[in-house]
C-alpha cells in the first residue's frame, strides 16, 4: 500500500467523458454522458448478494476498480486510470451499487435517468454504478 499506485493512460474517448467529470469548465461545453442499461429478472434480486457478485466479477477487471485522475500538462488535456487500493474500493461500494426500493413505474425510471444524467461522477470512484430497482410494476 505504501507505493503509489500504476496510473494507466485513457484512450481519447474515455478522455473526454472523464475530462467532463473532472473540469467543471469543459463539462459545462460537453455535458457527461452515460451509457444505461437495464436488465430485467423475473424474481427479486437480492442487494448483498448483487453487490457481491458486481464486486467480484466487475473489479476483477482493473478498470472497474480504478478512478479517473488528471494527467493534463501544459494546456494539454489528459486523463489516466488509477487503481483503488482494496479498502478504498471496499468503502466505495455503497457508492457504486444502490437498491432504490421508491422506482416502482416505468415514469419512476425515467425521472430518475433525468435527474441521474444532471448529475457529474465522483471522479474518485470508479466511472460505474449499478442500481437495484426490485417490485416493479
Amino acid at each position: 500500500e505504501g507505493s503509489s499506485p500504476i496510473k494507466k493512460p485513457m484512450r481519447h474517448l474515455s478522455t473526454i467523458f472523464a475530462t467532463s467529470s473532472l473540469d467543471e469548465g469543459f463539462s459545462q461545453k460537453i455535458f457527461p454522458s452515460r451509457v444505461v442499461s437495464f436488465l430485467h429478472f423475473q424474481k427479486p434480486l437480492i442487494f448483498e448478494h448483487t453487490k457481491s457478485v458486481l464486486k467480484d466479477r466487475l473489479c476483477s477487471i482493473a478498470r472497474f476498480r480504478s478512478r479517473v485522475i488528471d494527467t493534463s500538462t501544459k494546456g494539454r488535456v489528459g486523463c489516466a486510470f488509477q487503481e483503488l487500493s482494496g479498502m478504498e474500493l471496499d468503502s466505495a461500494m455503497h457508492e457504486l451499487v444502490q437498491q432504490h426500493d421508491s422506482i416502482k413505474t416505468q415514469t419512476d425510471v425515467d425521472s430518475f435517468i433525468n435527474e441521474l444524467n444532471c448529475q457529474n461522477m465522483d471522479p474518485n470512484l470508479p466511472m460505474w454504478r449499478a442500481w437495484v430497482f426490485n417490485d416493479m410494476a
